[in-house]
């Protein structure tokens, strides 16, 4: 079936019969031993190929030992001895995306996006998250497990909930892209609370209290600092020391303001000027030297240390966010003059939902206002007016009351109840009360004072 032979070069040749042609295959400088192993293994082929079976064990061991480039590997494959093996194309090692590799692109991605502040912060949120969890880890091993011990490994440092949840919002955020560029199929921090926390304690800085602040101030460039906060709700030190002279426009009373925090939304919103600020701007343009642009020209690097102390010399005492209370009370301020809320929270430039959560208080002015003001409504029981006349005098009797008189009745009621009073009736050196419809005396006795007709 098949035989053995040498060349001049001596190269050991086998001799084959496959398909009724005499074919040769070179085994190349071989021992005589090893070409007869061969001879032997190439005749078990041709018998299984005649026979369509597969070769035995042994064999199939020897091919598998083979290089696929080998050249008589190729030659029986090329005699359909063997079958052709596969490529396998060399594993391409798949790119380990530890915490810090993705921490360095999100942030990258968002410094455009974001005001320089915003990005600071961000920074130093997700450094907390790589102190905790290690920067090298690969986040596709990260679990639900990780996220709670993060959480639990800050609450441990000291922070307080709110400060833990805004650790919570980046990491969040941070994940949350990692799965839209499917580099995880699940957000690990997906469970843990991110949302903001209302404050639970708010002090509301009244116009007396600004008053005095603002006559506590060092000179016009504090007093343009607080009234930019109180008056306007600006941002310290972001938007309150971006404002230049050219955003004001005097005759509209209108203030631009560069909207830094929110610039992806809208590059800048505008204002009403309160008169009180319209003031402080005045003098403060009046003594700003020639050529200044910035309306604040004071150092943002210790207003935070200084302004306690004028607070103490205003005779108040020092409240917590100062700024930030500033800024929430010009808010209340404005909503308290009647201006709707949801122009209120475009001037200051976040959602009403914002405005809701986080600013808006209720003062004891507004609380004062509702135990005095009474509703007038359309058809009120005659009943239901103060008696007068002889009719407190029927009622007194009885119980020996005195009668109040009535200019000191009508000075007690509200002002807005006089005025409304007032359209009705009117006075006369003798305290009665006589209808403007009618000009009879007055009948005693009688619930209209007076004819109408």
């Amino acid at each position: 079936m098949a035989s053995l032979s040498t060349d001049g070069s001596g190269r050991r040749l086998v001799y084959v019969v496959l398909s009724g042609k005499r074919v040769k295959i070179s085994l190349g400088a071989v021992t005589k031993k090893d070409a007869i192993s061969i001879l032997a293994k190439i005749e078990h082929l041709v018998s299984k190929k005649l026979s369509k079976l597969a070769p035995d064990n042994e064999v199939a061991n020897w091919i598998g030992s083979m290089d696929r480039d080998d050249r008589l590997f190729r030659r029986l494959v090329s005699l359909g001895l063997i079958e052709p093996r596969a490529v396998v194309e060399p594993a391409v090692q798949q790119e380990v995306h530890t915490i810090k590799s993705v921490v360095d692109k999100f942030v990258a991605l968002k410094r455009p996006m974001l005001a320089s502040r915003s990005i600071d912060k961000m920074e130093e949120c997700l450094g907390v998250l790589l102190e905790c969890l290690g920067g090298d880890r690969d986040i596709l091993f990260l679990t639900d497990g990780d996220a709670i011990e993060f959480e639990s490994w800050g609450m441990a440092k000291g922070f307080s909930e709110a400060h833990q949840r805004t650790h919570n919002r980046y990491a969040k955020q941070l994940f949350s892209h990692a799965v839209d560029k499917k580099l995880i199929d699940e957000n690990p921090f997906r469970k843990l609370k991110s949302t903001s926390l209302a404050a639970t304690t708010r002090h509301y800085v009244t116009p007396e209290d600004t008053h005095s602040l603002l006559e506590a101030c060092p000179g016009i460039q504090w007093k343009l600092l607080v009234g930019l906060a109180r008056y306007a709700g600006l941002r310290v030190p972001s938007e309150a020391f971006a404002i230049t002279w050219s955003m004001v426009d005097w005759d509209k009373k209108a203030l631009s303001i560069p909207s830094k925090k929110t610039r992806r939304y809208a590059e800048s919103r505008v204002m009403p000027v309160l008169p009180e600020l319209m003031d402080l701007l005045q003098v403060g343009w009046d003594e700003a030297p020639e050529g200044s642009t910035n309306i604040l020209t004071l150092s943002y690097a210790n207003i935070r240390r200084k302004l306690p102390k004028i607070i103490l010399d205003a005779k108040l005492k020092p409240w917590e966010d100062m700024f930030q209370t500033l800024r929430r009370s010009c808010e209340t301020h404005f909503v308290s003059l009647g201006h709707p809320a949801h122009a209120v929270s475009d001037w200051l430039g976040h959602s009403s939902q914002v405005s809701k959560d986080h600013y808006l208080m209720v003062t004891s002015d507004t609380f004062t206002r509702a135990t005095e003001v009474k509703t007038e409504v359309k058809g009120r029981p005659t009943t239901a007016r103060p008696k007068m006349g002889a009719e407190m005098d029927a009622v007194g009797s009885g119980n020996n009351r005195k009668r109040p008189e009535m200019g000191a009745e009508v000075g007690a009621l509200p002002s807005e109840v006089v005025e409304s009073l007032n359209e009705k009736t009117q006075v006369n050196p003798g305290n009665s009360l006589v209808v403007r419809a009618g000009i009879e005396p007055a009948t005693h006795g009688f619930s209209v004072r007076c004819s109408t007709y």
